[in-house]
């Protein structure tokens, strides 16, 4: 299971989603897009909208609400969320960019 849980993290978008959710919820679409170019928005979001929220929804992590653009932790998410904020409160410690 902790290898599945270390795939999961090893996407920069993923990350970004689960971490959000680790510290807040609900959080929408919008709140996770960050682009370093603004151009890219609109294709982040599709990326997001197409591949890596379905996967986390599929994998319980989230529940994704697409009509209502609201992303909440799903029955699974307590698996993740300890490797989360350990991950979170030693990112200065990791190599890379961490979320």
């Amino acid at each position: 299971m902790l290898d599945h849980l270390l795939t999961t993290l090893g996407n920069v978008h993923r990350r970004r989603i689960l971490t959000r959710l680790a510290e807040d919820e609900p959080i929408t679409l919008d709140e996770v897009v960050r682009p370093a170019d603004p151009d890219e928005a609109s294709t982040l979001g599709l990326v997001l909208f197409h591949i890596h929220l379905p996967r986390l929804d599929d994998l319980d992590l989230i529940e994704w609400d697409a009509d209502a653009d609201l992303i909440r932790r799903g029955p699974r998410f307590a698996e993740v969320e300890p490797l989360v904020e350990l991950l979170q409160s030693n990112r200065e410690d990791l190599p890379g960019t961490w979320s």
